[in-house]
C-alpha cells in the first residue's frame, strides 16, 4: 500500500511537470514579453563582461537576478537560441522548487502525501494570470523560492536553536535584503511581528524568554536590514534602476482599490471576469472562489486551534501587510493599474501548506488515509 501510495505521489509530480514542459515549449512564443527576454539578454551580458551585476545593465524596478538567468549564463554556452535557453532554465527552476520545498514542507513536520500535495499546489498551473507572471514567467518563480528558503531557515531557527543556523539565516536574510524592500514586506516585516506578539505573550504569562533565542533571531532581522540599506545607499547608487515611490490615498478611494484588490487576487486562481455561469469558465470562476475560501478558512480553522503556531500567524500577517499596503497605498505611475495579481503570489502561495496540513488533520479526525501531518 505505502508503495502504492509513493507511485501515485511520484506520478502527480511527474504529470504535472510533463504539462509544464509541453506548455514551456507550446506556448512560449505567446506568453513571450520583454520581460521574459530580458533574463536570457542579461544573461549574454553577464557572459560577455564577466560580471554578475554588469554595470552596463538597466534593472527595471530592483537589482535581482532570476533562476533562468542564472542557468542561461551556462546554458549560453551550449546552446545559440535563447528560447531553447528558457524552456531549459524553466525546468530546472522547477526542479529546485520542488527540492527547496520539499524541504520547507519538513520543516512544517508535514507527512509525504501532504508534501506532494503542496508541491503540487506550488507547481500546477492552476490560471493563466499564474502561468504568465508565475510558472513560465520565471522571475516570481524565482522570488516564491527565495522566499521559502528563508522560511525553512527561520523555522529552523525557531524549532532549534543552534549558532551555526541562526548565522545561515544571517547571511541569507542580508542577501534578501540587498535585493530591496520586496521581502521586507513578505518576510521581515511578518517574522518580526511574529516575534513581538510572542514577547507580549510570554511577558504576560511570565514564562522565559532566553536572551540567546531573542538575540541570535534579532541579529537575523539587523543582518536583513543591513542589506536593505547596501541596497539603498550602495547598489542603487551605483546602478541604474527604475524605482517606484508610493502614495498614500484618500479613504474614499481605498474601497474601490479594495475591490480592485479582490479582483485581482481572484483572477490568480483562475476567475474571470463577465463568464457565464454555466459555461467552463463559470465553473472555473466557482472553482477559484471556492479554493479561496478553502484558503480563508483554513487559517481560521489554526488560528483557533493551533493559536501559538509561528508559521500560521506569519502567513496571516504577511497577507493582511501585502493587501493592506496596495489598498492604502499607489504607485506615482499608475492609479490602478499598479495592483496586480502578481504581487499576492509570495504571501498566498504560502497558504497552500496551511490548506494540506487542514486537510491532514480532517482527515485525520476521520481516521482515513492515516491523516496527521
Amino acid at each position: 500500500m505505502k508503495k502504492l501510495v509513493s507511485w501515485w505521489n511520484t506520478g502527480i509530480i511527474l504529470v504535472i511537470l510533463g504539462m509544464l514542459v509541453i506548455v514551456n515549449i507550446k506556448s512560449l512564443n505567446y506568453f513571450i514579453n520583454s520581460d521574459f527576454a530580458a533574463q536570457i539578454i542579461l544573461a549574454d551580458v553577464i557572459n560577455e563582461s564577466h560580471s554578475l551585476l554588469p554595470n552596463e545593465w538597466n534593472f527595471s524596478t530592483e537589482i535581482h537576478i532570476s533562476f533562468a538567468t542564472l542557468f542561461s549564463i551556462f546554458l549560453l554556452n551550449f546552446f545559440s537560441k535563447w528560447n531553447v535557453c528558457y524552456v531549459i532554465s524553466n525546468i530546472l527552476t522547477y526542479i529546485v522548487l520542488l527540492f527547496s520545498g520539499y524541504y520547507f514542507c519538513r520543516k512544517l513536520k508535514m507527512k509525504n502525501t501532504w508534501i506532494i500535495l503542496t508541491l503540487a499546489m506550488f507547481l500546477a498551473p492552476i490560471s493563466y494570470w499564474n502561468l504568465y507572471y508565475y510558472t513560465i514567467g520565471n522571475e516570481y518563480l524565482t522570488y516564491f523560492i527565495y522566499e521559502i528558503i528563508y522560511l525553512s531557515l527561520w523555522l529552523q531557527v525557531k524549532d532549534k536553536y543552534r549558532n551555526r543556523d541562526c548565522f545561515v539565516l544571517a547571511v541569507w536574510s542580508f542577501f534578501l535584503g540587498s535585493m530591496g524592500m520586496r521581502y521586507v514586506l513578505t518576510s521581515l516585516a511578518p517574522a518580526i511581528l511574529v516575534e513581538i506578539i510572542n514577547f507580549v505573550k510570554k511577558y504576560r504569562k511570565k514564562e522565559v524568554y532566553t536572551v540567546k533565542d531573542y538575540l541570535g533571531l534579532c541579529g537575523t532581522y539587523v543582518s536583513f536590514m543591513l542589506g536593505v540599506c547596501l541596497n539603498k545607499y550602495v547598489l542603487l547608487m551605483h546602478y541604474t534602476v527604475k524605482g517606484h515611490n508610493r502614495y498614500f490615498k484618500s479613504l474614499e478611494e481605498m474601497p474601490n482599490r479594495l475591490s480592485i484588490v479582490l479582483q485581482r487576487i481572484f483572477e490568480l486562481f483562475g476567475y474571470t471576469e463577465g463568464a457565464l455561469l454555466f459555461s467552463v469558465q463559470g465553473i472555473i470562476n466557482i472553482l477559484s472562489f471556492l479554493f479561496i475560501m478553502v484558503i480563508v478558512i483554513s487559517l481560521i480553522y489554526f488560528w483557533k486551534s493551533l493559536a501559538n503556531d509561528d508559521y500560521i500567524r506569519f502567513v496571516t500577517y504577511a497577507n493582511v501587510l501585502n493587501i493592506a499596503i496596495l489598498v492604502i497605498t499607489c504607485e506615482d505611475e499608475n492609479y490602478y493599474n499598479d495592483i496586480r495579481g502578481k504581487y499576492f503570489i509570495l504571501v498566498l502561495f504560502l497558504c497552500f501548506p496551511v490548506v494540506s496540513i487542514m486537510i491532514s488533520k480532517l482527515l485525520e479526525r476521520e481516521k482515513i488515509l492515516g491523516g496527521g501531518y
